[in-house]
């Protein structure tokens, strides 16, 4: 048999087996309402982190990378998504302020080069001090994908970033004063793809649209798909 066809099947059942623990653990929260459903996003963080962290492997190793955006790390054909797949995610009113540990939170960063990487891990590299978000004329921005709970940079400092991610400490703030920080709802997408473990399909047709870039930010996906049927909220200090 040929192995891209093996590799797809194993995928696929990576994928089936992943989701019905991420199933059988709601099943289990569901009979204890007292606690939290906050440990499904440190599961979705465990994909994050296997993305995240093999880009920065690349970067130590002088491989170069595009930046990351919510789109091309879902569809290695980026040319098919159609205004109705773009249009159902849905910009959510901003509180007047919403913190975000760096350290708890599932993020997507893209660091590429190797000497401002450098430089950003011994910047932080002391007990002092910690990675701190830039604000003013130079701000960094973050878009927070609501019901799956991954934020993404949205502007410069990928490699500030990264030595925040590195040394596990750091706030985000996302508020009204920030222009470059929004809160997205990725609910309607739900309604209209899904990934099969290689290949994002329409739901209506059952039609490939795509390759998939990430098979780790795929299942984060589908996972986003049980949070959102389960009425599980993303939570963030005020």
């Amino acid at each position: 048999m040929d192995m891209d066809i093996i590799k797809n099947m194993q995928n696929k059942k990576r994928l089936r087996n992943t989701l019905d623990f991420i199933n059988d653990i709601c099943l289990e929260l569901a009979k204890s309402p007292e606690r939290t459903t906050d440990i499904i996003f440190k599961l979705v963080k465990l994909y994050t982190d296997c993305i995240v962290t093999d880009r920065i492997f690349g970067v130590m190793e002088r491989k170069y990378f595009n930046n990351f955006s919510f789109w091309n790390l879902m569809f290695e054909n980026t040319d098919k998504i159609s205004k109705n797949i773009i249009n159902s995610i849905e910009y959510i009113k901003l509180p007047q302020k919403i913190c975000l540990q760096l350290s708890e939170i599932p993020i997507i960063v893209s660091p590429h080069s190797r000497n401002k990487l450098i430089k950003n891990i011994i910047s932080v590299n002391t007990d002092k001090e910690n990675w701190r978000q830039q604000t003013g004329i130079n701000a960094q921005g973050f878009i927070l994908y609501l019901p799956i709970g991954i934020t993404f940079l949205n502007n410069n400092g990928n490699h500030s970033v990264t030595g925040g991610y590195i040394k596990n400490a750091g706030e985000i703030t996302i508020s009204k004063d920030n222009p470059y920080t929004r809160i997205c709802d990725m609910s309607k997408l739900y309604d209209l793809i899904w990934f099969d473990g290689v290949n994002y399909r329409l739901i209506s047709k059952d039609k490939i649209i795509s390759k998939a870039v990430s098979f780790e930010f795929g299942t984060a996906f589908e996972i986003g798909r049980i949070i959102k049927n389960n009425n599980i909220s993303f939570t963030y200090n005020k």
